[in-house]
């Protein structure tokens, strides 16, 4: 009930004419709560959080998010089977504004790349912005929907972000896409540590234009959006048999999380290549 409150708050000041205020609410919950300053301006279209220790972006003004919570959020929903390494080349596939990028940049480490992908031209901004601002300097932004092929698909353009897809898409924005093996060509990768995927009901696409990129892969991590599919009774979002169906067909071991109470959590698709580990 707290939680719904709160964003009923939000979504209320978080209006034009009303930002000034819910900048000021932002300011003071920062400071009580947390004891920490922080300065938030608008940029090019997006929202700055700047803190004495990192910067958060967004397209509204949300100053719930902390660099904190993206590494533990990261660990707990994505790195169930491995833990990225020194040196790590790791593809984050539907990176939003960068909240799991963080973390896996700090663990791959200057030696490690990571190749951060996002669909949506305005998250993308967001992304990029926030990997500057945070000096990331081994993640290669890339404003890319992922499919099974070098062209154009349409995404569209939902208030909540984290919901952007190219799924059933006739009327949105026109971006530009490609698939997983031509940018692996393109970068010149002879191998890829672990892949992080989460792009909305695409991973039917995606798994089309990755059948050489997925030998060379050692772990992965897929959420599928079968729970999406059965609230919405939209067969195109149940797309976890087939992942688990291309997994194994490359003889990975899949590692469900099946007892996880979050659909989300549930959904996903874990992978380990016996033919590499």
């Amino acid at each position: 009930m707290w939680s719904n409150f709160k964003t009923r708050v939000d979504t209320f000041l978080n209006k034009p004419g009303r930002e000034w205020l819910f900048i000021l609410t932002g300011i003071l919950v920062v400071l009580i709560k947390r004891r920490r300053l922080v300065r938030i301006y608008r940029e090019n279209g997006i929202w700055v959080h700047r803190y004495k220790d990192g910067v958060i972006t967004d397209r509204k003004i949300n100053y719930r998010a902390t660099l904190d919570k993206y590494r533990l959020k990261t660990k707990d929903h994505w790195l169930f089977i491995y833990q990225p390494k020194p040196g790590d080349i790791i593809f984050d596939i539907g990176a939003g504004k960068g909240e799991n990028t963080y973390y896996l940049s700090k663990m791959a480490g200057p030696g490690g790349k990571v190749f951060s992908i996002e669909a949506h031209p305005q998250t993308f901004l967001c992304l990029e912005k926030f990997c500057e601002y945070n000096k990331l300097t081994n993640v290669i932004p890339l404003n890319l929907a992922i499919c099974d092929k070098e062209s154009y698909v349409m995404i569209n353009n939902p208030e909540l972000d984290v919901s952007s897809t190219i799924v059933n898409t006739t009327n949105g924005i026109k971006v530009k896409s490609t698939s997983l093996d031509l940018l692996v060509k393109k970068y010149n990768l002879d191998y890829i540590n672990y892949i992080k995927m989460n792009i909305e009901g695409a991973e039917i696409l995606a798994l089309r234009g990755m059948t050489d990129c997925i030998k060379i892969t050692k772990y992965v991590c897929i959420s599928g959006h079968d729970f999406i599919g059965g609230e919405t009774g939209n067969n195109q979002m149940q797309t976890a048999d087939a992942v688990i169906r291309f997994l194994q067909q490359n003889n990975f071991r899949i590692t469900l999380r099946t007892s996880d109470s979050r659909p989300y959590i549930r959904d996903q698709i874990n992978g380990t290549n016996m033919n590499l580990v």
